[in-house]
């Protein structure tokens, strides 16, 4: 179960169906589940990563996100209500009482630390939006390809300037791939990109 802060993968001005969505893929993450579109049926399904397929789940067919999560609340109970319960009675000494899920959210938000924020979040998008008409299956794997192909980008981006930096840092004699000007700067980068190590363009 994830326990580490809030998410901020798309940074803090993501509109608020991105933030679902991405609440709902670090959803599937944490249980172990990916979806995909069957062109054949023209239906979604689910692939259970660990390749457990309890319940012949790789069957069903899905149209909405709601039914996902739906059927997905046996996992939805072992990862996230049995674990905030258990968090939630170590931190007080008490066992918590509610009878609805978003009721445990609640008692979560008020009891537990911030590195629980964001395991929170999720289980309240289970229990309280996803049963949104305005977050689809359609429009999540849209949002998760844009979201692939920025990260593409950024992360192929980032590899070509590391490779040229090092060929530039080979070039210099550079002991270090990052060796430092007194700016904080990576000698190498400085360069690369034509930056005299005194802060001024040359």
């Amino acid at each position: 179960m994830t326990r580490n802060g809030r998410s901020c993968r798309r940074g803090d001005n993501m509109n608020e169906r991105d933030r679902l969505y991405e609440l709902f893929d670090d959803y599937l993450n944490a249980i172990e589940f990916d979806i995909y579109y069957d062109e054949e049926s023209e239906c979604y399904r689910l692939q259970d990563l660990q390749g457990v397929y309890l319940g012949d789940i790789d069957q069903d067919e899905f149209y909405s996100l709601w039914d996902v999560v739906d059927r997905l609340d046996t996992y939805t109970s072992d990862y996230y209500e049995c674990d905030l319960r258990e968090e939630i009675y170590t931190h007080t000494g008490k066992i918590p009482e509610y009878g609805e899920w978003s009721e445990l959210v609640e008692i979560a938000r008020n009891t537990l630390p911030p590195c629980y924020w964001h395991e929170i979040d999720v289980f309240d998008f289970v229990c309280n939006e996803a049963c949104r008409d305005d977050i689809t299956l359609e429009g999540f794997m849209e949002w998760r390809d844009k979201y692939l192909m920025e990260w593409r980008d950024k992360y192929l981006n980032e590899k070509q300037t590391k490779e040229k930096c090092s060929a530039v840092a080979k070039c210099m004699g550079c002991k270090y791939l990052y060796d430092k000007d007194k700016y904080g700067r990576p000698m190498s980068w400085c360069t690369f990109h034509n930056v005299s190590t005194k802060g001024d363009y040359i």
